[in-house]
C-alpha cells in the first residue's frame, strides 16, 4: 500500500496496536444491526484521525474485508496524501454530492484476501456541513455498504466544525481519536456530548501518541473514563 503513514510490516508496537482496535470494531459487527459504516473524528485538528481511519481500513483489508476509506473532511483533506493520492485522479466526494460528478472509487493493492479502497475528498468546500448533511451523502453511506463490508469515513474535528457531527449522525458507529499529552479530558467530554446530541453511536475511543506503546497508543471505551451511546452514558 502507497503511503509512509499507512500499516506496514508484521510487528512492532503499531501494528498490534491497529490489530488491536481491528479486532475490536470486528467484534461489534453485529450487534445492535452492525458496524458497517464508521465515522472517524476528533475533537480538535492534529490528533491523529486521518492516519487512524486509514490504518483501520488497511488492518480491516488485511483480514479479508473488503473495506472503503472515504475523505469528508472536506475543508483540510489528507486521505489522499496518507494513500499517495492526487485530488485530481477522477471524482472526489465533494465533486459528487455538489455537482453530481461520477465517483471515483480507487483500488489499493493490499496483502490478504480483502479489498482496500479510497475515495478522496475532491474539491475543497467552504461549507461542508451542507452537503454533508444531504440526503446524498446518507444514500451513499448504504450505497457503499452494499459493496463494502465496511465503510471508513474521516471527518473534520467535532469541536471546529459541524461538519464531522453531520457526518457521524449518518453512520452505525463513531471512533474518536484523542492525542495524549495534547487533547484535554474537558474537549473529550464536550465532542462526545456533542456527538450524542447528532445521535451518533460513539462505540470507542482510541489513544495516539502514547509512549507505552512505541509512539502509538490504543485504548478502546475508556479513553479520559468517559463512555458514550444513546442508551447510556458514565463519567469518571
Amino acid at each position: 500500500v502507497r503511503g509512509r503513514s499507512l500499516v506496514r510490516g508484521s510487528s512492532g508496537a503499531f501494528v498490534e496496536a491497529m490489530r488491536s482496535l481491528r479486532s475490536s470494531v470486528m467484534s461489534l459487527d453485529g450487534r445492535d444491526g452492525g458496524l458497517r459504516s464508521i465515522t472517524v473524528t476528533s475533537a480538535k485538528p492534529g490528533e491523529g484521525k486521518s492516519t487512524t481511519a486509514a490504518n483501520l481500513c488497511v488492518a480491516l483489508a488485511r483480514a479479508g474485508a473488503r473495506c472503503v476509506l472515504v475523505d469528508a473532511d472536506l475543508r483540510s483533506p489528507r486521505v489522499h496524501e496518507i494513500c499517495g493520492l492526487s485530488l485530481r485522479e477522477g471524482w472526489g466526494l465533494a465533486d459528487y454530492l455538489a455537482e453530481g460528478r461520477d465517483l471515483t472509487i480507487q483500488e489499493e493493492a493490499v496483502s490478504g484476501r480483502g479489498l482496500f479502497s479510497v475515495v478522496h475528498a475532491g474539491a475543497m468546500l467552504s461549507e461542508p456541513a451542507e452537503v454533508l448533511s444531504s440526503r446524498a451523502f446518507r444514500t451513499l453511506v448504504d450505497a457503499l455498504g452494499e459493496h463494502f463490508d465496511y465503510t471508513i469515513i474521516d471527518t473534520p474535528p467535532v469541536l471546529a466544525v459541524s461538519a464531522g457531527l453531520v457526518a457521524a449522525g449518518a453512520t452505525s458507529g463513531t471512533l474518536l481519536v484523542a492525542r495524549n499529552g495534547k487533547t484535554g479530558a474537558n474537549d473529550v467530554v464536550t465532542a462526545l456530548e456533542l456527538l450524542e446530541r447528532a445521535q451518533a453511536v460513539v462505540v470507542g475511543t482510541v489513544l495516539t501518541g502514547s509512549s507505552r506503546s512505541g509512539g502509538y497508543g490504543y485504548g478502546y471505551g475508556y479513553g479520559y473514563g468517559y463512555r458514550s451511546s444513546r442508551r447510556n452514558r458514565s463519567a469518571a
